[in-house]
């Protein structure tokens, strides 16, 4: 807390985190992690609103839980599942999820994943499935992926005449291709396309990537 002043200040833990991984076995593992994090004020950019900030200073604190499974070589599989909240229950929320992996050949059948989500929170839920298609269209050279997303939204009060009334659906449909132009750059470009009602939403990213190789002799 910057108050320009030691004058009744004293240290205190603002961001605190902790992870363990086990593995089982070669096909089997499990990652935990908890984390609490309390609200940081700096006096001269909140100083309209500090005491008010003050007040609603209590730690916000999650955990997370993530089980990964490959049986195959090609085969991968899991499911995680997070939460957060605070002492005076608020801002609490609830996300579980789970995703499968097909890792074929790339220069044939390519890779393939399915993930789902679903995150519920006091105000909303939302429910998320996405497909992703990945391979190689030219060896070393060009790949590319494909995905396609949809998500469900119902919302727990929504009195205020918004278009969005109670429940919503959003769709993305996207491309991205990876040009290997020589042996250190790489040039990306992606396209998406989402709608939610009536409405449609275009993006297109672009990206040149220069790779550094460190142990390159001089």
């Amino acid at each position: 807390m910057d108050l320009y002043s030691t004058t009744g200040s004293s240290v205190r833990l603002t961001n605190f985190f902790i992870s363990s991984r086990y593995r089982f076995s070669r096909k089997v593992d499990v990652f935990a992690s908890y984390d609490s994090r309390r609200r940081v004020v700096y006096y001269e950019t909140f100083r309209n609103d500090v005491e008010v900030l003050l007040d609603d200073d209590d730690a916000r604190q999650g955990a997370r839980v993530r089980l990964s499974v490959r049986p195959t070589r090609k085969l991968g599989l899991g499911a995680a599942y997070s939460k957060r909240f605070q002492a005076d229950g608020a801002n609490a929320s609830d996300n579980i999820g789970g995703f499968l992996n097909f890792n074929m050949d790339p220069e044939g059948v390519g890779r393939w994943s399915v993930q789902a989500n679903r995150n519920t929170s006091s105000y909303v839920r939302s429910d998320v499935l996405s497909f992703r298609h990945n391979r190689t269209l030219i060896p070393r050279l060009l790949t590319l992926s494909l995905y396609y997303r949809m998500v469900e939204y119902v919302y727990a009060n929504r009195s205020d005449g918004s278009p969005l009334s109670a429940r919503a659906s959003q769709r993305y449909y996207g491309a991205d291709l990876s040009l290997n132009l020589a042996r250190s750059f790489t040039f990306m470009v992606l396209g998406e396309m989402s709608t939610i009602l009536e409405e449609r939403n275009y993006r297109l990213n672009m990206s040149l990537v220069k790779r550094f190789d460190s142990k390159k002799k001089r």
